[in-house]
């Protein structure tokens, strides 16, 4: 929230001053977006892979450990590895997992870019779309690089939010309900998946609202 509301103030003194300044100020906003969101998208994914492996690799070992001491092991036991085998398979899975998410939520999973390897952050919508009015001259051009440049701001914290709501229930897997609930888990997906479709979530708000500006 203080990220956007940082954001927020940027774009105003953008609109109101259209100078040297403000176009300085809209062309990092925009090498933020672009130098630093796509990198971090890839990192993010590639890293979910290997700690969905490890999940799946923690959950199978668990699971041998259990069958050699039958006899002692309760069935409550068999909690920890089926989680851990359930959010493994969602990590290593990543461009289906959230795909599937989206259209069972929107019915939209047009998501990821050829291999899976990148979040196709765009096909969700951009700022333009969603804030787009007339203005005239330069600042149109300066408006729709910061529109677009906070709407892919948004749509990447709920993506990192979306993957740290796994994180969050794979660690109920050893018990640490204090730390970190399923239901918490599930808050940082759902709201991911919100903040990844920011476009058309407001879109809808809008539809139900009767607005049409």
């Amino acid at each position: 929230m203080k990220i956007l509301t940082f954001f927020i103030l940027l774009s105003t003194t953008a609109i109101a001053h259209a100078d040297t300044s403000t176009t300085n100020v809209i062309t990092i906003l925009n090498n933020i977006a672009s130098n630093v969101v796509v990198p971090i998208t890839h990192i993010t994914i590639y890293f979910s892979y290997i700690a969905g492996m490890w999940f799946i690799f923690k959950a199978l070992t668990m699971l041998k450990k259990f069958t050699m001491q039958t006899s002692m092991t309760q069935h409550a036991e068999y909690k920890g590895p089926l989680i851990y085998l359930m959010v493994g398979a969602c990590l290593l899975s990543l461009n289906v997992t959230l795909p599937v998410v989206l259209n069972t939520i929107f019915g939209y999973s047009d998501t990821f870019a050829a291999l899976g390897t990148t979040l196709n952050y765009g096909s969700l919508g951009t700022g333009a779309q969603l804030f787009g009015y007339n203005v005239n001259g330069s600042l149109s051009a300066q408006w729709t690089t910061f529109t677009n440049s906070l709407i892919l701001l948004i749509q990447f914290i709920g993506f990192l939010s979306f993957v740290r709501g796994w994180f969050l229930i794979a660690k109920t897997a050893e018990g640490q309900s204090q730390q970190a609930s399923v239901g918490k888990g599930m808050t940082h997906i759902i709201g991911g998946v919100i903040a990844i479709n920011f476009v058309n979530v407001v879109n809808i708000f809008k539809l139900t609202a009767g607005i049409t500006v």
